[in-house]
């Protein structure tokens, strides 16, 4: 890329940045959803009847807001959601210039006419207005439709619970007919002005009857609430009588919510709370429900109705205090670093008191969690949350300096933590709502005239916004590294890795996550659901880095040392997703590298023979092969194939150890029988290779295609059967001898409880063994050894089948001749012979050895009776007893390459296709090997 091409990105992408942060200041100045994107602006002017004067400022519009703000702060704005609008017409202003340049006025269903003069390009904005009305209309109508279609009856509280539980004192005479005042000057709800004089109101406090009202009005609920009508009907009797961990913790809290009012000790109170917060945790999984949002929509049901109450918490969780009640309360956090700097620059000498104790970053994080709800008494806090409401988060940081600032000589002269949160608290308890001195009482009034006065112009939201982006970015690497802590604290009880290659994997997964950010934002629907559903138990050592295949598909390639084929990561990944959401943990990840890279050999090949068991294992994955092979066959149709009998291309292997002997000769008669029956085609194919493949197909083709002679003869040989049984059995007790040293208790109840493996699943998982071994670099011994050992497991499997069906005809004439002898002697005894004799013929099924016996129940699970079978047991007795094939699994790999770079996406395998590797290049043609899943690009 060329420098002047950099130049021009890094420009938009600065433009963009900016352009985001001034939309997310205007959504947040005008309290509007967080959806809400502005569309444009411009300066204009308003005519405030009040005044009778055209206010300059200046017009922002958006797909459901037309909102004005003057130039001088707070001195007028007004804020008109366009689904209250009537009509939108040309007008012309009462000045010279505003008759000059026509204006638009905006007249709402409750009657009141709002007008913009001195608009420039007026026709194209009056278009915008008129355009955007229309489709939120529209967009209206069918929300509202496909709502009431699905909802069904749901009684919901309807009234505030101070019309059955009355509050306590009112405001005064005086006051309320200010407040009647204001509403006849600057109007009521839609439209209203909001001015210098509402916010005088607002600190002198609000009727009772008008406070919920008020709060609507300012926190922006009310016009989201329009904008989405049934909505929360239609949450609720969605997700009716579905139960997650949010609705239990929820349940452990309700009767803590403000347990001394009598609304929330039993009846619709508790009722309404639990469905306001179970609805929310719903609409809001990362959320989900978090303790002290208890508190807040109990005091928001005492003033509102419940759907409104709950479009106030949404307001309070999503705008007001973002990220404050996510599970890691990160937004509560990174306020306190912007609180701990406002009072280092305003109250130097208390910051260097609190930071001398340590409270400096969490002195006031429960009064900003509950909005002073818990720390203050009620009637009193309730004036808070009148200003909050219109202030915003603004108001809590001077309320929490003021407060700071009256305790200076306490704090000055507390020896510890303690003595401080001692005093704090003495002194929040002295806070009432009352006009009259009190002695030893603090009004509440006074405390909020006096932040104002204080504090009142020394920050803005505006800047409280920029502390918030320079503290995240501490509070969220803080909380990072002590996660990151934890999870290997935890997963390292369980893992093959130390700390340093834990933390080098978990930086990985890190940074392959949010590199992949995009992919993230496009699953949250299911998993997100999904994930709320999971119990707690498995959330101890996760990360929020969840791994899903694409991630998974990256990572385990790169980590391994061996040639991976694309279906093996499929099968590893289907085996460790047991809540089947399509996403891992970290534990997953790690226990499972630490176990492929530095496990023994037991270890190891007990997770590749898992990967080769269902649900891991589909069938499902044959035809994909087939289609592959497909592919590679059309490719490789016009090169030359060198065609050859497969006698000369097995070799002739030498078995080590004290079987070596018997072993040869099974695999010397298994060759001179398999060669006359099976004809091989390889291309470019290396003999050692080959000889895993050909002994594998032409041991697999035998039990159907071999001649009659050839299978007269393997009847007549039956003392070879048994003698291969007798040399597997032997390999038992030598494994099963290993396996009694301590520490091997969990890997003999893991291999007990496996169940056996079919024959199509016992040649994929060879085919994979092979896959493994085809490297330039390997040693040519692992293929004999991978070929002796296939082909002795080969035998067992047919031997067991053979012995088997034998057992079961001899079973079957006994059965029939005792069934003969019982009918003609007496009808009880007969019934009780034959029971008998099903006892002894199930009996007579079960295996030979002890440990088979005992799993006899896994086996009919797996495999029906009479099919071809091999355990784990025989394949760990049979693999480990050849010293190369052992070597090669016991070999410990260093995770050396977790700092290394992930390879660039274009040079990874096509999709569906794999990995191409050495196996891509050969193709085996063998007859039959359809019904044992060997038709693939071998």
């Amino acid at each position: 890329m060329s420098m002047r091409a950099m130049r021009m990105t890094l420009n938009m992408l600065r433009y963009m940045a900016v352009s985001f942060c001034e939309n997310i200041q205007s959504v947040s100045r005008f309290c509007l959803p967080v959806s809400e994107r502005i569309d444009g602006d411009c300066e204009c002017r308003l005519f405030t009847p009040y005044d009778r004067r055209h206010t300059r400022g200046t017009l922002y519009l958006s797909a459901h807001f037309a909102c004005f703000e003057s130039k001088v702060e707070n001195l007028v704005s007004v804020v008109i959601p366009l689904l209250e609008v009537s009509s939108v017409e040309e007008c012309s202003g009462g000045t010279e210039a505003a008759q000059k340049n026509c204006g638009i006025l905006v007249c709402l269903h409750n009657g009141t006419a709002i007008m913009f003069t001195e608009v420039p390009d007026r026709d194209r904005v009056l278009a915008k207005l008129v355009a955007f009305r229309e489709q939120a209309k529209i967009q209206h109508s069918f929300d509202k439709t496909k709502r009431a279609e699905k909802n069904g009856p749901l009684i919901l509280l309807e009234k505030p619970l101070i019309a059955i539980y009355p509050f306590g004192n009112d405001v005064g005479p005086a006051l309320e007919k200010k407040w009647e005042k204001l509403s006849d000057e600057y109007g009521w709800g839609v439209g209203m002005y909001r001015t210098v004089d509402m916010h005088r109101l607002l600190l002198d406090g609000i009727p009772t009857n008008k406070r919920g009202e008020m709060w609507m009005l300012c926190s922006g609920a009310g016009a989201e609430m329009g904008l989405h009508p049934g909505y929360y009907a239609s949450l609720l009797a969605r997700h009716f009588g579905q139960f997650t961990v949010a609705v239990e913790e929820i349940e452990r809290d309700l009767h803590r919510s403000l347990p001394e009012h009598p609304a929330f000790q039993k009846g619709p109170g508790i009722d309404a709370l639990r469905r306001i917060l179970t609805a929310y945790s719903f609409r809001n999984p990362n959320i989900g429900y978090c303790q002290a949002m208890n508190i807040v929509g109990s005091v928001l049901l005492l003033f509102v109705p419940e759907e409104q109450a709950f479009w106030l918490l949404v307001a309070v969780c999503e705008r007001l205090l973002p990220d404050y009640y996510n599970t890691k309360v990160v937004g509560a956090l990174v306020d306190q670093g912007v609180f701990s700097e406002l009072v280092q620059s305003f109250q130097p000498s208390i910051h260097q008191q609190l930071s001398r104790i340590g409270l400096d970053q969490m002195i006031a994080l429960s009064w900003f969690l509950t909005v002073f709800l818990s720390d203050i008494k009620f009637e009193a806090a309730v004036r808070i949350l009148d200003l909050f409401f219109f202030e915003g988060a603004k108001l809590m940081f001077q309320v929490a300096l003021e407060i700071l600032k009256d305790n200076e000589e306490l704090l000055a002269s507390s020896r510890d933590d303690g003595d401080t949160m001692v005093a704090l608290s003495a002194y929040t308890a002295k806070i009432v709502e009352t006009d009259e001195h009190q002695e030893g009482k603090i009004c509440i009034g006074n405390l909020l005239s006096n932040s104002y006065r204080d504090f009142g112009c020394a920050f803005t939201n505006a800047h409280i916004e920029k502390l918030r982006l320079k503290h995240r970015l501490k509070v969220v690497q803080g909380l990072e590294d002590s996660q990151m802590k934890s999870i290997i604290r935890s997963v390292g009880q369980e893992c093959k890795f130390g700390q340093e290659e834990l933390e080098k994997l978990y930086n990985l997964v890190k940074e392959e996550h949010l590199l992949s950010w995009r992919t993230r934002l496009a699953m949250s629907a299911r998993g997100k659901e999904e994930s709320m559903l999971e119990k707690s138990s498995r959330g101890s050592s996760s990360s929020q880095y969840r791994v899903d295949f694409e991630l998974f598909e990256q990572i385990i390639p790169r980590m391994l040392p061996w040639t991976v084929h694309h279906i093996l990561i499929v099968r590893l990944f289907r085996l460790l997703d047991i809540t089947e959401s399509g996403l891992l943990t970290f534990r997953d990840v790690a226990v499972t590298l630490s176990i492929l890279l530095l496990g023994d050999a037991t270890e190891k090949l007990a997770l590749f023979y898992k990967c080769h068991l269902p649900p891991a294992f589909n069938e499902s994955d044959l035809d994909e092969e087939d289609r592959v092979f497909g592919e590679e066959h059309e490719d490789d149709e016009d090169k030359p194939e060198m065609a050859c009998e497969a006698h000369v291309l097995l070799g002739s292997p030498r078995h080590r150890g004290s079987t070596s002997g018997r072993t040869d000769d099974g695999l010397r008669d298994m060759r001179s029988r398999s060669s006359t029956a099976t004809s091989i085609t390889m291309l470019e194919a290396p003999s050692s290779s080959a000889s895993l493949i050909e002994l594998i197909a032409s041991r697999s083709q035998c039990s159907d295609d071999e001649p009659e002679s050839a299978k007269e003869a393997s009847n007549d040989n039956g003392s070879d059967n048994f003698s291969l049984v007798a040399e597997s059995v032997e390999k038992l007790k030598v494994l099963r001898a290993k396996m009694c040293h301590e520490g091997h208790e969990t890997t003999r109840a893991e291999i007990r409880a496996l169940p056996p493996m079919n024959q199509t699943q016992f040649i994929q998982m060879w085919k994979t063994f092979y896959e493994l071994v085809s490297s330039d670099n390997v040693d040519q011994k692992i293929f004999h050894s991978l070929a002796v050992v296939g082909t002795l497991l080969l035998q067992i499997g047919e031997t067991y089948k053979e012995l088997q069906a034998k057992l079961e005809a001899d079973i079957a004439n006994a059965v029939l001749e005792d069934g003969e002898e019982a009918k003609r002697g007496d009808g009880s005894d007969a019934e009780e012979l034959v029971d008998e004799d099903e006892e002894e013929m199930r009996k007579a099924r079960e295996p030979i050895t002890e440990a088979t016996r005992r799993r006899a129940g896994a086996h009919s699970q797996a495999v029906s009776d009479g099919e071809w079978r091999v355990t784990l047991e025989q394949v760990l007795a049979s693999a480990i007893s050849e010293s190369p094939l052992s070597d090669f699994f016991r070999e410990e790999v260093q995770p050396g390459c977790f700092d290394l770079p992930l390879p660039p996406k274009t040079l990874r395998h096509r999709q569906g296709g794999g990995r191409r590797t050495t196996t891509d290049r050969w193709v085996v043609r063998i007859s039959a090997y359809g019904r044992y899943g060997l038709s693939s690009h071998l």
